[in-house]
């Protein structure tokens, strides 16, 4: 297939280990037979101390009522302490005191402090994908 990046050993060193390409995905094994990729390991968030794969948290906001689309991002607080994120674009005339009491139960499972925005429109990519970082400096 490949043996590393084209013309850059940085990446080729980090991702290629023994002649093999490390994904750096992270799954759980429900079952024989079954494999749940969960996201990436440089995609996970530290709230807290604690870990937390943003990938199926927003998937279960984006399936609430009146959400078109929703990202996580954590950012350290003043103390260093990485803070949990959440943007949320709410589906046309629905508004955030519709969604917010939907968001808490998820929410609460990992941290009990958050900060939620509603944006009318997430920023995208020339993909249409939402442009972000995982771990951000929010202003």
């Amino acid at each position: 297939m490949s043996s590393g990046y084209f013309r850059n050993d940085e990446e080729t060193r980090a991702h290629f280990v023994d002649g093999w390409f490390r994904t750096r995905d992270l799954g759980i094994i429900p079952g024989p037979g079954k494999l749940n990729v969960i996201g990436r390991a440089d995609d996970m968030l530290n709230i807290g101390g604690r870990k937390v794969a943003p990938y199926p948290l927003e998937e279960r906001i984006r399936a609430l009522e009146g959400v078109a689309d929703a990202v996580l991002l954590s950012a350290p607080d003043e103390q260093g302490i990485e803070d949990l994120h959440v943007f949320v674009e709410p589906r046309e005339n629905v508004t955030q005191e519709q969604i917010q009491p939907l968001l808490v139960p998820l929410l609460n499972r990992h941290t009990t402090t958050y900060a939620a925005y509603f944006l009318k429109q997430l920023p995208r990519t020339g993909t249409g994908k939402v442009a972000t970082k995982r771990s951000a400096a929010i202003p």
